[in-house]
C-alpha cells in the first residue's frame, strides 16, 4: 500500500468547491477496490470538524503543529521561513509512514516523504483585474514555489496545465491532468421535490445557478439576462446557492442584489445562500436546467455535478468547460446577456421528460467507469511520485535528516 497524507491546515469551509473535491477524490479512493492508495487526512486541532460532516470514512489524526498560534506551529513556521524546509511536517509524515504529501503544498527541501501538489487554477495570471497587487504577488510566488519545490503536480485542465507550463517552464515532465468527478449523495439522503418547496418556498420551475457568489462567477451576466426576459418571458427565474461573500470585493454581493432590484428582477433572482449538500444535489435535480456563467474556472463542480446527474446545464464558452464537455450542455459568449436570455427562455420553455430521464439514466450507468478512471489516474500520479526520483533515496533521507 501507499499512503497518502492530506494536510488540512486553517479552515476551507469557505471554500465549498475544496471541500467538495477532497470529499470526491477520498470517496472515489475508498470505493476502489483494486487501489494500493491508502489516503490519510491530517488536521490541527481547532480545526472544525463539522466541515468534515459528511466526508468519506478516511483515517484521521490531529496535529498542534497545525494550528495557528500553538508552540509547535511557531516552531514550523520558522523551520519554513529559516531554511525552505518544512522539516516539522515531513518528519511526522515519515514516522507515519507516508510516502507522499498530496494536495497539500509542498515540503519544501524536504525530500524523504514526496510531494504532489495541487493547482486548483492560476486565475489570477488570465484575470488580474480581480486581484489587488499584494495577493496578485502573493499568489504568483505560492505557485512558483509549489512548481519548483513539489515533485509532482496536478492541474484540474489541459488549459490549467498549460497555465502551469507558461508559470514554470520548468516543471515539465512532473505534470499530470488529473479531472476531477462527482459523486452525488444517495437518492435516499436527498429531500423530496414536495420538502425543497416547503423548506426553501420554491416555485414550481426554476433554472439553478450553484455558484459562489464571487465576482468572476459572473452572475451579474444572469441578472441582465432575467432583465431581458421580464416582459417576454416573465415566468423566467432563478435560484442561487453559495457563500454570499468575495474578500477580493467584499462590496460585490450587495452591488449585485441592489442591481437585480433596480432592474426589477428581485423576485426572479432568489437568493438560498448555503445550504446542505445534498440539498445542492436535490435543488439540482428538480430544476429545469443548470447554469454556470463563470469568467473563468480550474474544473468546474457544478459542470461535474451536472454531467453526473444527467442534468442539462448552460455554461459560458470558456477553455475549461468546452473540455467538460458535459451531455446536456449548451453555450453561451459568457459577456453576452441576449444569448443566455435566449438560452434562458428556450429551456423554460422546452418540456421534455422522456429525453431527460434518459440523460440522468446515461449519466448514472456511465458514473462508475468514470469514477474508477478517476482513481486509476490520481493513483498513476501518485505511483510515477513515488517511484521517481529527484536523487537517490540516501540523498532524500539526507535532505531531509
Amino acid at each position: 500500500m501507499i499512503r497518502v497524507a492530506f494536510v488540512l491546515a486553517g479552515r476551507t469551509g469557505a471554500w465549498l468547491g475544496g471541500l467538495n473535491y477532497y470529499r470526491n477524490l477520498l470517496g472515489a479512493i475508498l470505493a476502489a477496490e483494486d487501489t494500493r492508495l491508502e489516503p490519510l487526512l491530517y488536521v490541527g486541532r481547532g480545526y472544525d470538524r463539522s466541515d468534515l460532516a459528511d466526508f468519506p470514512d478516511v483515517e484521521l489524526r490531529t496535529e498542534p503543529m497545525l494550528d495557528r498560534g500553538t508552540s509547535a506551529w511557531a516552531q514550523r513556521t520558522a523551520w519554513r521561513a529559516g531554511t525552505a524546509c518544512d522539516r516539522p511536517l515531513g518528519r511526522l509524515l515519515q514516522r507515519d509512514g507516508v510516502a507522499a504529501m498530496s494536495h497539500s503544498g509542498h515540503l519544501g527541501r524536504f525530500h524523504a516523504v514526496r510531494s504532489v501538489a495541487w493547482v486548483p487554477d492560476l486565475q489570477h495570471r488570465r484575470l488580474p483585474e480581480y486581484f489587488g497587487r499584494s495577493m496578485w504577488l502573493w499568489r504568483d510566488a505560492k505557485y512558483r514555489a509549489m512548481a519548483h519545490f513539489s515533485d509532482h503536480l496536478l492541474t484540474g485542465s489541459l488549459a490549467g496545465e498549460q497555465d502551469l507550463l507558461e508559470l514554470w517552464p520548468r516543471a515539465r515532465g512532473k505534470t499530470s491532468v488529473l479531472r476531477f468527478v462527482v459523486t452525488p449523495p444517495p437518492d435516499e439522503t436527498l429531500p423530496s421535490r414536495e420538502e425543497l418547496r416547503e423548506l426553501y418556498g420554491l416555485p414550481d420551475r426554476y433554472l439553478y445557478l450553484p455558484n459562489q457568489f464571487w465576482a468572476h462567477k459572473n452572475h451579474v451576466l444572469v441578472v441582465e439576462a432575467l432583465r431581458r426576459l421580464r416582459e417576454r418571458a416573465p415566468e423566467v427565474n432563478v435560484v442561487a446557492t453559495g457563500v454570499p461573500y468575495d474578500r477580493r470585493r467584499p462590496k460585490h454581493f450587495a452591488e449585485l442584489m441592489a442591481k437585480a432590484e433596480a432592474a426589477g428582477v428581485g423576485a426572479a433572482f432568489r437568493v438560498l445562500g448555503v445550504v446542505p449538500y445534498e440539498h445542492v444535489t436535490a435543488l439540482s435535480r428538480d430544476a429545469v436546467a443548470q447554469i454556470n456563467p463563470s469568467l473563468f474556472e480550474g474544473w468546474s463542480t457544478t459542470v461535474e455535478e451536472a454531467k453526473s446527474l444527467g442534468k442539462r446545464i448552460l455554461l459560458s464558452r470558456i477553455p475549461v468547460h468546452l473540455e467538460q464537455d458535459p451531455p446536456g450542455g449548451e453555450y453561451f459568449d459568457p459577456h453576452d446577456p441576449d444569448e443566455l436570455a435566449g438560452l434562458m427562455e428556450g429551456a423554460f420553455a422546452r418540456e421534455d421528460p422522456e429525453a431527460d430521464r434518459r440523460l440522468a439514466e446515461e449519466a448514472r450507468a456511465a458514473l462508475p467507469a468514470r469514477r474508477r478512471c478517476f482513481v486509476a489516474e490520481y493513483e498513476e500520479a501518485v505511483s510515477r511520485t513515488v517511484g521517481g526520483g529527484r536523487g537517490s533515496a540516501s540523498q532524500r533521507h539526507q535532505v531531509g535528516a
